[in-house]
């Protein structure tokens, strides 16, 4: 497990430092018109501090130029507060997160670590600039961690079968040429809630499971009491045949 883990958390960063490396880069090269046009960037924007905190985080209300702006930010994106360029130095920025959308004003929760606003905000003209989401990279391998580590609550068959079984198949698929090893080197499938062996045959059940396994293709069939067949029109769909337990 701890090779998966390291293997996914490898790319995982690969893919945050690019982004990142691509966002600076726009940040730097692209005009702020442009930033603006691409619904990247709001300049000309007034700030005040607004009531109340978000847990500890301070809270600034930056009021648009005219109301109905279009832009691309969104609740949950981070985002760079600056009176200039945020990445060239002497212009002090400072990092947050979009709280809440307005018709005439975005809400910006200021990051715990960035520093509190200067006095006088509310003489400054600010910019604001969407940059890539570390929140995300974060909580994605936070969930890794745990999906990888001697923690896990989860169905462990299944973990097993994604981080061992199936690497394992397709090893021995590609050193044997790519021919395929067989028909045990198929992933295993599950019906039902029942596994299936190598040849497909349903693998035995206990008398729950078994009932279980006879009602859920009557429950699966119907959606909002409407029969629901792959490929057919629901009005015109033919009543499935019955299915006896035996035949499971």
């Amino acid at each position: 497990r701890q090779a998966y883990y390291a293997k996914w958390e490898a790319l995982l960063r690969m893919e945050w430092e690019c982004e990142e490396a691509a966002t600076n880069q726009r940040l730097l090269e692209w005009p702020v018109e442009k930033l603006e046009k691409e619904g990247l960037c709001l300049a000309g924007l007034s700030a005040r501090r607004r009531k109340g905190r978000f847990y500890s985080q301070q809270i600034l209300r930056l009021s648009l130029r005219r109301s109905g702006l279009k832009h691309s930010f969104q609740p949950g994106d981070e985002v760079l507060l600056s009176r200039g360029c945020p990445l060239q130095g002497g212009a002090a920025s400072l990092k947050g997160e979009v709280l809440e959308l307005h018709v005439g004003h975005i809400d910006v929760a200021l990051s715990a670590a960035a520093a509190s606003p200067p006095d006088g905000v509310e003489r400054e003209t600010w910019r604001l600039d969407r940059v890539a989401n570390r929140t995300a990279f974060d909580r994605t391998v936070a969930g890794l961690r745990s999906w990888a580590g001697d923690r896990f609550r989860g169905s462990e068959g299944l973990r097993s079968l994604l981080i061992v079984e199936l690497p394992r198949r397709a090893a021995a698929r590609a050193a044997a040429g790519g021919t395929g090893a067989g028909r045990d080197d198929r992933p295993a499938r599950v019906v039902w809630g029942r596994e299936l062996d190598p040849q497909g045959v349903p693998q035995a059940a206990s008398s729950s499971s078994a009932a279980a396994a006879v009602a859920a293709p009557a429950l699966a069939a119907t959606t909002l009491g409407q029969p629901r067949v792959a490929g057919c029109n629901p009005a015109a769909a033919a009543p499935a045949p019955a299915v006896e337990p035996s035949a499971l």
